[in-house]
């Protein structure tokens, strides 16, 4: 490793993989569907996922936990969770409101920030890995969806149950951090 770039260790490099695998994502938003096999979301999205849990494993394994790297997965897989949904919306494989999910964090970090700049304090979050669990998840059923061989009716049928675990996991944590809730 290089030390004049500490930052440059084998979590962060899995990371900037995934981010990587999930801006093949995003251009595939823009390519018509009927020019890529329609395989290609799911494999290249879960490849994400996959990696997702690698560099958490990489960074405890060989102790290479950072702040940064921290920073970094979190809004790696914010932006997994912009290109995904936007895609399976776009091609009609889950409904619109779904694309709640893409913006969630950003609403929650914008309104933490609102209270900061009203000069209100933000109080840390308990230890709970819910909202790991309820993001794993999350990861794994927008990769099944992005298969072609998830029927988009039953998508639908089930979208509203496996999206309100994280919303209502983010109105939680908001609750907690501006202290409306013990």
């Amino acid at each position: 490793m290089d030390y004049r770039y500490p930052f440059l260790n084998a979590s962060n490099l899995t990371s900037l993989i995934r981010a990587i695998l999930f801006l093949g994502v995003l251009t595939l938003i823009f390519i018509p569907e009927n020019s890529y096999s329609p395989w290609l979301p799911s494999i290249i999205y879960g490849a994400g996922v996959i990696l997702d849990k690698l560099d958490g494993y990489l960074a405890r394994k060989l102790n290479q936990d950072t702040k940064f790297g921290s920073k970094l997965d979190m809004w790696i897989d914010s932006f997994g969770f912009i290109v995904a949904p936007v895609l399976a919306v776009g091609s009609g494989k889950l409904p619109s409101y779904y694309l709640i999910l893409s913006s969630a964090k950003f609403i929650y970090e914008g309104l933490k920030y609102q209270r900061k700049i009203r000069g209100k304090k933000i109080f840390a979050l308990p230890e709970n890995d819910l909202g790991k669990y309820i993001a794993t998840f999350q990861m794994i059923f927008l990769t099944a969806v992005l298969t072609p061989i998830i029927n988009a009716e039953t998508v639908y049928n089930i979208a509203p149950v496996a999206l309100a675990p994280s919303i209502l996991v983010f109105i939680r944590d908001y609750l907690h951090v501006a202290r409306y809730r013990n």
